[in-house]
């Protein structure tokens, strides 16, 4: 069986890769901006996951309803 990733989901992958090896940096530099560099990735992230799960249409109802959920906390906080 053969499976196509979307240009959304190779984003998230490789952002997820990017996040790997940004993550331990901010221990050797100026903490403060870098770890809100790292905030603002991880939101972004989970920003773009909850939108791939809400538009991807082989995904079940209840991993939907969690990406909307997920995405409505990252929105409204």
């Amino acid at each position: 069986m053969e499976y196509h990733k979307s240009r959304l989901e190779r984003m998230i992958v490789a952002g997820l890769l990017a996040l790997m090896i940004w993550a331990p940096l901010p221990l050797g530099s100026n903490r403060d901006w870098s770890e809100a560099v790292l905030i603002l990735f991880v939101s972004i992230l989970a920003f773009l996951w909850g939108i791939h799960l809400f538009r991807s249409s082989e995904t079940n109802q209840k991993l939907n309803r969690a990406g909307l959920v997920m995405l409505c906390l990252l929105v409204f906080t």
